[in-house]
């Protein structure tokens, strides 16, 4: 795909140094809410923001042959994919990956019952996975970024260093046969996990291990860019200062929730001015990589989305509707931090709970193969990538969050804004040049919060001044065509 991060010429930045917007709640002008947009902050739009997560063992091969799921992604602005997946990354046999999804494959006592009827019967009973030339496949056909996963765990697990190496360092090679562009690697998943349970390699060896793999990965395909993912925030700050020269990208995972991981209340993601804790950390990893002298690395979230949303402990249930919001409350986060790579979880969990467990989180229904009404979501922001992010003095007031990109031609200013409150607003803007066309839609509830509703909304232009009207608990997205 090339540079992923497209510059802007001195004309597409000189033709918006005069744009202001004047976001006005109520006819009359009250409770007036300002936003200036000024020059822009030179900061690119990543184009990998829009990016999915696959999990092998849960896709069955039959339902893509026909095409449409592909052509799905692609319709939806689908530009990065994450395999084989998480957690699952840490059991993966590349070279014979139908294996059970979490099997020590090296365990001494797995390897000896592996028989070759038992090799062959589990073949056969897994033969609809998505292997890896599927994957790469599937990332030609869509244009996607291809995101592949270094599995780490086993060759710590049962001291097998060389041989786990000597894998990743195959893996690598026969990506470069079928597809010499992929250059994303991410090393094993969540370090430091859960350490009671044993199923994740501890952080302290995870910092000793990252320049092991990092000089065999790279010393056959020097433009590897290799990402790192410790579950703990706080361990950041150590791992980039003492290995930090050794890898390329950190990998932030953020499930949305509120009061504690895992649920969500409405009213308060509707009262969230800034989500403090995302903020805090974005400031200091800018912080950490100028102090260790890594201006190198760059953040990705490589698992994100609304939590579970379990509705437990009083607590609001999942709906498609406040999926797709936050969704796009947390993608204009990304755009707006600079963030270089996101993958939603999941593109598609077969059903193993029930609803309150989260699996409406999938972008593909697993009983229809259907797309979520979050399609809509992904492709707005997809417009966004390669893009120039506007400057903006207020972006988050009055239940109102906005962000502001020119896009890559520097002929269309793309603004999506975010009513979290319960009232309908009436809006105005003043673009402060000739605006010559201008669209909007609105991503709103319908009968229930899982009916959702896509349509256009009305926009008038007078004397310069643009108007519209953006209902409750909504995302609006207005393409202005500008001179």
């Amino acid at each position: 795909m090339g540079n992923p991060l497209h510059s802007f010429s001195s004309t597409s930045f000189s033709r918006t140094l005069s744009i202001l917007f004047l976001l006005i709640a109520g006819s009359a002008y009250a409770n007036r809410l300002e936003i200036q947009i000024g020059q822009p902050t030179g900061n690119p739009v990543s184009p990998l923001l829009t990016g999915f997560n696959i999990v092998y063992s849960h896709e069955d091969m039959d339902t893509w042959r026909d095409g449409v799921k592909s052509q799905t992604l692609k319709d939806s602005g689908i530009n990065c994919l994450r395999y084989p997946g998480g957690h699952v990354v840490s059991f993966w046999d590349w070279e014979f990956p139908f294996h059970e999804t979490y099997e020590n494959f090296w365990d001494p006592a797995y390897i000896k019952s592996l028989t070759p009827g038992k090799r062959e019967s589990l073949k056969t009973q897994n033969t609809q996975r998505m292997l890896l030339d599927d994957f790469l496949g599937i990332c030609a056909t869509t244009g996607s970024e291809p995101i592949v996963g270094i599995n780490m765990f086993q060759g710590y697990k049962f001291d097998r260093l060389e041989d786990s190496i000597a894998k990743a360092v195959r893996l690598v090679k026969e990506i470069r046969k079928q597809n010499p562009r992929v250059k994303y690697y991410y090393l094993d998943n969540e370090a430091g996990h859960q350490p009671e349970q044993g199923k994740h390699v501890p952080i302290d060896d995870y910092i000793r291990l990252i320049p092991v793999y990092s000089r065999a990965i790279k010393a056959v395909q020097p433009d590897a860019k290799l990402i790192v993912n410790p579950i703990r925030w706080g361990r950041v700050r150590e791992m980039i200062g003492e290995v930090g020269e050794h890898f390329d990208i950190v990998d932030n995972h953020w499930y949305y929730s509120n009061r504690k991981w895992g649920l969500f209340y409405i009213d308060d993601w509707r009262e969230e001015q800034k989500n403090k804790q995302f903020e805090q950390e974005m400031a200091q990893f800018e912080s950490w990589k100028t102090e260790t002298g890594n201006g190198h690395l760059q953040m990705a979230v490589l698992e994100w989305n609304l939590g579970p949303a379990r509705g437990t402990e009083g607590s609001d249930v999942h709906s498609y509707l406040f999926q797709g919001l936050v969704q796009a409350d947390m993608l204009m986060y990304f755009i707006e931090h600079e963030i270089f790579m996101a993958a939603c979880w999941p593109l598609m969990w077969a059903p193993d709970g029930p609803r309150s467990q989260g699996q409406q989180r999938n972008f593909f229904d697993p009983a229809s193969n259907q797309p979520s009404s979050s399609k809509t979501i992904f492709k707005w922001f997809s417009m966004a990538g390669n893009g120039t992010v506007l400057a903006t003095k207020s972006a988050l007031s009055g239940g109102i969050h906005s962000t502001a990109v020119l896009d890559r031609e520097g002929e269309t200013l793309l603004l999506y804004v975010l009513n979290k409150s319960r009232k309908t607003q009436d809006l105005t803007f003043n673009p402060g040049m000739a605006v010559n066309t201008i669209s909007a839609e609105v991503f709103h509830g319908g009968a229930d919060p899982d009916h959702v509703v896509v349509e256009e909304i009305a926009v008038s232009v007078a004397d310069a001044v643009v108007s519209f009207e953006i209902p409750d608990t909504s995302l609006v997205f207005l393409r202005i065509g500008i001179e």
